[in-house]
């Protein structure tokens, strides 16, 4: 009997991913190509015909790879990516009106301002958000006015979403997407009609909502079907970082999973629950979760990944004259293995995420890097973004990590080793590492395979993939030592975000 697969469709930031994933969690084939970012003094965006175009010649060529495999079956299109990012299409005329802009792009912000701070806590508790000029309302909004488009006739899809009409010709979403508009009640499960109605907008204006990984339609894209089939279910999993939860927790609510890339993202999840007023005070973003019951819970470093690319150019500049390579800052970080620097250094390139959400606080070294060597101040940048997570931990921990007993690194960090061993002993708990490469779109395609009928998803195999890992365990003197740098890393963060406030 063939094995059953499913095309996983990630569009990421900087990558548009496509692969084949059989049900048993091994990435048969996969196609990686650069997001299609097209800039201009501060305004970012992409085309929505390029976006698609791109995403449609990595399944056709994908596909033709494994024409001839009869032991393998595609049973489905999944898709994930960037939660925040969309566009604009005419309800009726199904035409696209605007480009896709990105989260990151900035132009709506002073719509995000406009918010009242009592307007802003009463959205936490529908939303499980704190204002950000990223989310889809502002986006919408934003477009509407500067493209002097018509209100009654558009509609706002995430690009996720665009994909998916794209292929089935549905207007359709998910709750955690839907989530990411700022104008859907999680607790309801529906769309906030009066967040909505203040910006003259209706139900009408945005897709309707589906849980995550059930079938929008069938693939109905003609050059597509040629080499697919008719039979083939489409579906949206999840944005980015729900897919990457799910890979390496399911719904086992004891893990936390640490996503180290540019920005980091500490999740889990949590029974899900009201939110009350004193949540908002917490500085922990809630969201839909695939399963019953249940919803994430995310804490987020901005500037993680980038504080140590923003090291890694700046001193390689000083001390080779280009660029250090990833394996010259493991053997730095080598060098000074085991004792604390002793230095703070603030990961706040970019403002700050968990717990103020502030992005006009900037701060960075409170040493002179010409004071000390490279390899320490490497090492102290590191510690400072390990800090910065006990800062997210501690107010997790008010609400949601109790039960919380392990930390799963995935992403570009995991794979230092160093950066592991210091994680573990300033956390202090285990590290577990997973040999999982591109855990998001595996995530993706469990959801897709969790919510199919014919469900002959293999507990055992992901299991094993999930345990094949590596482990770093905190060494007891030196998180004794870590812990007092902590707290008072901790002190000085939050007096920087006093002065600052």
């Amino acid at each position: 009997m063939p094995m059953k697969c499913v095309i996983g469709i990630d569009t990421g930031t900087t990558h548009f991913k496509t692969a084949l994933i059989s049900a048993d969690g091994e990435i048969i084939s996969i196609e990686k190509a650069a997001a299609p970012l097209h800039t201009c003094g501060q305004e970012s965006w992409y085309k929505p015909l390029q976006v698609y175009e791109i995403v449609k010649g990595q399944i056709q060529r994908m596909v033709r790879k494994v024409s001839g495999r009869k032991d393998l079956e595609i049973c489905g299109i999944c898709l994930t990516g960037m939660a925040e990012a969309g566009l604009i299409l005419g309800r009726k005329t199904r035409e696209e009106l605007t480009e896709i802009l990105p989260w990151f792009d900035k132009r709506p912000a002073e719509l995000a301002k406009q918010l009242m701070e009592e307007r802003i806590r009463r959205q936490y508790q529908k939303t499980g958000l704190y204002n950000s000029y990223k989310y889809g309302i502002y986006k919408y909004m934003w477009l509407i006015e500067n493209k002097k488009l018509e209100k009654s006739t558009s509609i706002w899809l995430s690009l996720s979403d665009y994909i998916a009409f794209k292929l089935t010709g549905e207007y359709s979403t998910t709750a955690g997407f839907a989530a990411r508009t700022y104008a859907y009640d999680m607790t309801h499960e529906s769309w906030d009609r009066e967040q909505l109605e203040r910006y003259g907008l209706a139900v009408e204006n945005f897709p309707s909502v589906r849980k995550e990984g059930e079938p929008i339609g069938l693939c109905t894209d003609k050059e597509l079907c040629e080499i697919l089939g008719s039979h083939v279910a489409v579906a949206i999993s999840g944005h980015d970082h729900v897919c990457a939860l799910y890979a390496i927790t399911g719904e086992e609510s004891t893990r936390i999973v640490d996503s180290c890339g540019t920005a980091e993202t500490y999740m889990g999840i949590t029974d899900k629950a009201p939110l009350k007023e004193e949540d908002f005070n917490q500085g922990i973003v809630l969201g839909p979760y695939p399963g019953e019951a249940k919803q994430f819970w995310m804490g987020n470093i901005p500037s993680s990944g980038q504080s140590v690319e923003w090291f890694r150019k700046g001193c390689g500049n000083q001390i080779k004259e280009r660029v250090l390579t990833y394996e010259e800052l493991e053997a730095m970080l080598e060098n000074r293995a085991g004792e604390p620097t002793g230095l703070f250094y603030f990961p706040f390139l970019s403002g700050v995420g968990t717990p103020v959400y502030r992005g006009d606080i900037k701060e960075q070294l409170h040493w002179k890097m010409e004071d000390v060597s490279s390899e320490i101040s490497l090492k102290a940048i590191i510690e400072g973004i390990q800090y910065q997570g006990t800062w997210i931990m501690e107010c997790a921990g008010r609400r949601v990590i109790k039960n919380h007993r392990q930390l799963w690194c995935v992403g570009g960090a995991a794979k230092s080793g160093e950066w592991m061993k210091i994680k573990a002993d300033i956390l202090g708990m285990p590290v577990y590492v997973p040999c999982m490469e591109e855990a998001t779109l595996v995530g993706a395609a469990a959801i897709f395979f969790m919510k199919m009928e014919e469900n002959d998803f293999s507990d055992g195999a992901w299991k094993k993939r999930k345990e094949d890992i590596r482990i770093y365990l905190p060494e007891k003197e030196t998180q004794a030592k870590y812990r007092v740098l902590a707290e008072e890393y901790r002190r000085r963060a939050k007096q920087i975000c006093e002065i600052k406030g």
